[in-house]
């Protein structure tokens, strides 16, 4: 009798049931068959591969993965144990008859076990080295994995034995190991796009090539981490296996082939496992499926980590390397929530019964958690929208009062956690809560009305905001002449709140911005500068300068950074170390409204371009991470402030956009402990910041009629800084006059040490002016220099026209400041020209030696009646004839040559001028009366 008479009978089914019991087939339908664990023996699996199916009539199974074995009842019999003749004689039985007198049947030998060492090495004849230059050798180069994964490429195209294509030449092959490090399995993937894919009628991955299967990727050293990774994704697993190398994070690493596949449980017994997968139903399914397979396999702790925005770890790695990766996944791990069986497999087992078509208790299915969580946002009022950038919020109510949210972020997560556990009693899963968060970006975006928001502080059709940053969520509203507190709901800016950002004081009438001389240890110009910076950084309204303070050791450098910071905008990221990249210094100011770098030993060129941008606003692009065709845009514009000991301000563009202040040393019987300076600090601060207001509230009232006659540089900050000045601590003109001698100050302070502005200088001094082409003055200045002839040039200095052209119209600010004129004077055939000359008279302001930084009663100085009481800076002009005294200020309000001022009476001398600046012999006879820290 023929073999396939013998099977003709014989339910699988039933058959299965009798090798293995029972319970074994519980899932399995006489009738259509079904999944099931593989029954056979030694097959110690927790999950359902193992397919029992009708084919042509005909009783078949499978096994997916593993082996790949399958066949029919007679198979299943071999690999129980049963011989040739065994097998025969009890499918006979089965199907009630008999074999004697049947005469001899052709026996069928046993299938061999496969091996898929012997068959990986098959396979290598289809493969070649992978270059660098390939592109799958470009893929594996941005995820860090060219050189590192055990990868190689197609030689040729391949098919399927009928002529289907199933890769062709240049895939990706990469082979998969298992824990033991032996071969298992060999992965294919196209490349291409997915256009290129459908068109050729390929698929992105083969999972099984020559019968390997589709096993888990283990990762090198399998065995050796104190914790165990499973992610979905074999090249996914093999992206968080490099980037945990390079971040030291001690995991074993398994990618499976999908959210299908199945991981190997050697090894998981005691160890704590994480899990990651798509966020899609599949990998809700996979989440499910193998966290139950781990915690059966007596997982210490099954972790399941929060999903990613978009994408997965190969977009995340390839767009930003295996580094930036390791650090998310760091932060993955930390927060990663607790799988608990209990009521997941709850909620698992009711869906699943509601979806099976036998299910007769007539209960209808419960909806998804992430869809349950967005019907109690709806239902607790909350609103989505967006604002002029763009970008997703949530506004819920807390407490009575509105708090706004920026999605995706802690505090909106936290409120999504808060909202599901009031109304289930139980967390929301990670999977669920970034489905919602995602939902609801997408909402906001398309739905949601559009709102201004902003960080701390704005200004919004004529009147600034200031949010307190306190628990009650109010602000102060300023305007034309006042200032006012009001609640959240009267706010028309909905201000976010960054992780870090801590309250301000409630600000206090009747304060006096004098009173802040006690906190600096600068004098009377030093003073002017840091509170016009102040000024100008709460009134909203851009551009910023950047506050650049500078002194030795000891004069309290980082405390008066801080005591200018905290009046505006505290935050537990005072003092800020400086930035890698610009990247980098764009996202703190999304986080902050005041940037405060501490202790700086230079400024490169890189960071002194990117704080000219944030200073006169401007963005950062960048590819949108996931993505192959869209943009981030990082838009800020900030104040800044920065300390250092040397000068910080060595680029020209950088430093006109500065105020720059100097801080002297501190005598030693000054000092004051840190506690008792900061609780002096604190019961002042709400005097200032209303006094502070209060001259806001001036200068918006003024600024529409306040014109410049000869605006300088950061022309709008100038002209706001001259309309508060009614309510600011110095006389009117004041400001102009001190910010003048400082940017001549600090032009000077930039051309110190440039050979070609030094060499400039020294050309125009021997002759009146200078006409000519560029390449006539480098040899011109070549030849007044010695070089090349009598010794070498510095590093620094041109060696080309055009190289000397790029240095002329960089220091052509600086040397117009201090008098010498570089004029373009266009093109002709021999190149550009350039005319330089000296002026004789200065364009700026100019002032006369500094006064004592600290004034006492018997020598007044600047100090004059108006708001002496706390020490205020007083800088007035003189009237013709009056002696001011040793330690006076003389500050020219306008073009008055430096001849009439000494007509005047006046000791005046312009920059550069010995008689501008006092000797140390004067400086040492005045003393700062200033209480810091403890240095």
């Amino acid at each position: 009798m023929k073999l396939r008479d013998l099977q003709a009978d014989v339910n699988l089914p039933d058959l299965i049931a009798e090798l293995a019991g029972g319970e074994a087939v519980h899932r399995l339908s006489r009738e259509r068959g079904g999944e099931m664990c593989d029954p056979r023996p030694a097959c110690e699996e927790r999950h359902e591969s193992f397919s029992v199916y009708l084919k042509g009539g005909a009783w078949k199974w499978k096994r997916h993965g593993g082996d790949e074995a399958g066949g029919t009842a007679y198979d299943l019999l071999l690999h129980f144990g049963y011989s040739d003749e065994q097998a025969r004689e009890k499918l006979a039985q089965l199907a009630g008859m008999s074999l004697s007198g049947q005469g001899s049947v052709k026996s069928r030998p046993a299938p061999a076990p496969r091996d898929p060492l012997a068959e990986a090495r098959r396979a290598a004849a289809l493969l070649a080295p992978i270059q660098a230059s390939d592109p799958a050798g470009v893929n594996l180069a941005a995820l860090g994995l060219l050189g590192w994964l055990d990868a190689n490429k197609i030689r040729r195209d391949f098919t399927a034995p009928d002529g289907r294509l199933l890769a062709w030449a240049g895939a990706l092959a990469f082979m998969v190991r298992g824990p033991d490090g032996q071969p298992c399995g060999l992965k294919v993937r196209n490349t291409g796009t997915a256009e290129e894919l459908q068109a050729a009628g390929l698929a992105r991955y083969v999972y099984r090539i020559g019968g390997h299967g589709a096993p888990a990727w283990c990762s090198p050293g399998y065995g050796q981490g104190k914790a165990l990774l499973i992610v979905e994704g074999e090249l996914n697993g093999a992206a968080a296996a490099r980037a945990a190398e390079v971040v030291g994070l001690g995991l074993d690493v398994q990618g499976m082939a999908g959210a299908g596949g199945t991981p190997f449980l050697e090894g998981v017994a005691g160890r704590p496992v994480y899990l990651y997968a798509d966020p899609d139903d599949a990998g809700t399914a996979c989440l499910e499926r193998v966290a139950a397979l781990v915690r059966a396999a007596d997982a210490a702790e099954v972790r399941i980590l929060a999903p990613l925005v978009s994408g997965d770890f190969c977009d995340l790695a390839g767009s930003d390397g295996p580094a930036a990766l390791g650090a998310r996944l760091l932060d993955l791990i930390a927060g990663a929530a607790v799988w608990e069986p209990t009521a997941a497999s709850s909620a698992a087992q009711a869906e699943g019964a509601a979806a099976r078509p036998d299910n007769e208790d007539g209960k209808e299915k419960r909806s998804s958690a992430s869809s349950r969580v967005m019907e109690y946002v709806k239902a607790d009022g909350a609103e989505l929208w967006h604002d002029q950038g763009g970008a997703a919020y949530l506004t819920a109510t807390t407490s009575g009062h509105r708090e706004h949210y920026r999605l995706p972020s802690t505090p909106a997560r936290d409120y999504l956690q808060a909202l599901y556990y009031a109304r289930e009693q139980r967390a929301l899963n990670a999977q669920a809560q970034g489905e919602a968060v995602a939902l609801m970006q997408a909402l906001a975006r398309r739905e949601g009305p559009e709102h201004r928001t902003a960080v701390r502080v704005t200004h919004l059709d004529g009147c600034t905001y200031l949010d307190l940053g306190r628990p009650d969520w109010k602000a102060v509203e300023v305007g034309r002449g006042y200032w006012k507190i009001i609640g959240p709901h009267d706010c028309p800016v909905r201000f976010t709140r960054p992780g870090g950002l801590l309250p301000l004081p409630t600000p206090e009438n009747g304060g006096n911005l004098g009173e802040l001389r006690e906190f600096l240890n600068t004098d009377d110009r030093g003073f002017v500068m840091v509170v016009a910076w102040l000024l100008g950084a709460v009134s909203g309204l851009s551009p910023y300068p950047v506050l650049a303070l500078s002194g030795e050791q000891g004069t309290g450098k980082s405390t008066a950074a801080s005591v200018a910071r905290n009046l505006l905008d505290p935050h537990e990221a005072d003092r800020r170390r400086t930035p890698k990249e610009e990247r980098d210094l764009f996202i703190a100011a999304l986080a902050a409204h005041v940037l405060s770098y501490d202790n700086i030993s230079s400024i490169p060129g890189c960071l002194s371009d990117a704080l000219c941008v944030l200073s006169t606003g401007g963005a950062f692009t960048a590819r949108t991470l996931y993505s192959d065709g869209e943009e981030t845009i990082l838009k800020a514009v900030r104040p800044v402030i920065v300390n250092g000991i040397p000068d910080l301000l060595a680029r020209p563009d950088l430093a006109e956009r500065a105020l720059t202040v100097t801080l002297y040393r501190i005598a030693p019987h000054k000092r004051t402990p840190e506690k008792v300076f900061w609780a002096r600090y604190e019961r002042a601060r709400p005097r200032l910041l209303g006094a502070l207001l209060t001259a806001l509230a001036e200068g918006l009232r003024h600024l529409d009629s306040t014109h410049l006659e000869h605006a300088p540089r950061l022309a709008d900050f100038a002209r706001l800084i001259v309309a508060a000045e009614s309510a600011l601590p110095w006389e009117p003109g004041a400001f102009l006059a001190a910010y003048g001698q400082m940017q001549s100050e600090a032009a000077g302070t930039v051309l110190d040490g440039e050979p070609v502005a030094e060499a400039l200088r020294a050309l125009v001094d021997d002759g009146a002016e200078w006409l000519g082409t560029v390449k006539a003055l480098l040899l011109t200045l070549n030849e007044q220099e010695g070089y090349p002839d009598d010794h070498r040039p510095p590093q620094s200095w041109p060696r080309t026209p055009r190289a000397l052209g790029g240095s002329l119209r960089r220091l052509a600010p600086a040397l117009s400041k201090t008098g010498y004129m570089v004029t373009p004077e266009g093109r002709s055939r021999d190149g550009e020209r350039y005319r330089l000359a000296k002026e004789l008279e200065s364009t700026f302001t100019t002032c006369t030696t500094y006064t004592d930084p600290r004034p006492d009663d018997k020598n007044v100085g600047v100090l004059g009646e108006k708001q002496r009481t706390h020490g205020a800076a007083n800088v007035h002009t003189p009237e013709p004839g009056v002696n001011i005294g040793p330690a006076g200020v003389y500050i020219e309000t306008s073009e008055v040559h430096l001849e009439n001022a000494v007509q005047h009476g006046v000791s005046v001398g312009g920059v550069g001028d010995a008689r501008s600046a006092p000797s140390l012999g004067d400086r040492a006879n005045v003393e700062p009366s200033w209480d810091g820290e403890e240095l």
